[in-house]
């Protein structure tokens, strides 16, 4: 059976170990995961993370300067939306943007805690930064997701179709909505549809996954002028500047081991000879004739 791939990105945020282990227990998986603090930073990793995985959680703030949700949107190209608070139950009158498509994530208590964005054969999964916000979505919601995407991944592989080629079919519709109870005819009536929508996963065509804003746009789309500099400008310039020390340093160096040969020759070596030097004539303790001759 084949792991299923889930990068982890926490932004501008600490990371999560009983997270990531309670997550690797859903099914079989691959999972790499990245720290990162910057608007930059935040999405080179996702273009990385959406060409290798299937799932990419991202963990951040969810308002405020520190969220990474604008960032995300911009990022895949999708315009930030208001939701339908009331259909989803959640008790603020403050305004939440998501990324257009997005479905929203919400406890039982009404208390908004992330998103969920498909596209193709891909998910970006967004939750809160709050702890304990963040696990309680994550054991309502995104377990049994990673979950049935598990087994679909399974599926695929049994049917020897590429898991890459085939799209995800999970249904969002159940999210944030009660479980309602079908009689014995609509269960074989949702049974059968299972099927139907399993049947057109086989044979359906590959789908486009996200696409990531590229590097030359960047800084155009975020207005992100401390970023603009080339590459490693700032080491090049860091690395000139610490030459020029060593250099001085060098010299100074030098001068003083000059120096110090100089006295030593003057004050050490001839008076050891008895030689007379421009300081001494040779007889008595040459500091004192020196002293002497500085005051006299």
């Amino acid at each position: 059976m084949a792991n299923l791939k889930i990068d982890i990105i926490y932004y501008k945020t600490s990371s999560d170990f009983e997270m990531e282990f309670n997550l690797s227990g859903c099914c079989r998986m691959r999972m790499f995961k990245d720290k990162v603090e910057t608007p930059k930073g935040l999405v080179n990793t996702l273009a990385r993370d959406v060409s290798r995985s299937k799932i990419t959680i991202i963990v951040t703030d969810l308002f405020g300067d520190n969220s990474g949700i604008p960032t995300v949107a911009k990022a895949i190209k999708l315009p930030l939306v208001n939701f339908d608070k009331e259909k989803y139950g959640v008790s603020t009158n403050d305004d939440i943007l998501i990324p257009e498509t997005a479905v929203p994530l919400v406890t039982k208590t009404g208390i908004y805690g992330g998103c969920i964005i498909e596209n193709g054969p891909q998910s970006i999964i967004i939750v809160s930064s709050v702890r304990t916000l963040r696990h309680e979505i994550m054991k309502a919601y995104i377990h049994n997701y990673v979950f049935d995407i598990g087994q679909l991944l399974a599926y695929q592989e049994r049917m020897g179709v590429s898991p890459s080629d085939v799209p995800i079919t999970s249904d969002l519709s159940h999210i944030n909505k009660p479980v309602e109870t079908d009689t014995n005819e609509n269960a074989e009536e949702t049974s059968e549809a299972t099927d139907t929508t399993k049947t057109e996963a086989v044979s359906s065509e590959v789908q486009n996954n996200f696409t990531i804003i590229s590097e030359e746009n960047f800084l155009e789309e975020f207005d992100l002028s401390s970023e603009s500099l080339p590459k490693n400008t700032t080491v090049k310039k860091t690395s000139k500047r610490g030459k020029g020390l060593n250099i001085a340093l060098l010299i100074i160096v030098l001068l003083l081991l000059v120096g110090f040969g100089v006295l030593a020759y003057f004050f050490v070596y001839l008076p050891l000879l008895g030689e007379p030097s421009i300081f001494s004539d040779g007889s008595g303790n040459i500091i004192t004739e020196f002293l002497n001759s500085l005051f006299s």
